[in-house]
């Protein structure tokens, strides 16, 4: 086994896990109402998603590296993404 193997992180230093999951949401419009509420969610139209960002009310999440670490033309960073189907079936 080599010791230089290093492991892949996100930009805030976390260990990259990628993982999908899926809800079935109860209802949608009141979801997205939420969503739009929070400054630190925005909508992509390019990729028709959800995007959680690591800025505003996600700022005080404690992260290995911190909000002020990352340099400003990283910014903003996606920590999240939330793809809404049209049906209500999976």
């Amino acid at each position: 086994m080599r010791d230089d193997k290093k492991l892949q992180v996100t930009l805030t230093g976390e260990p990259v896990q990628p993982i999908r999951l899926y809800y079935q949401l109860v209802d949608k419009k009141r979801f997205v109402g939420c969503l739009k509420k929070l400054r630190c969610t925005d909508f992509d139209p390019a990729k028709n998603r959800w995007v959680w960002l690591y800025e505003h009310e996600a700022k005080s999440l404690k992260f290995e590296n911190s909000y002020s670490a990352i340099p400003k033309r990283m910014h903003p960073v996606v920590i999240g993404s939330f793809f809404l189907k049209e049906s209500e079936e999976f």
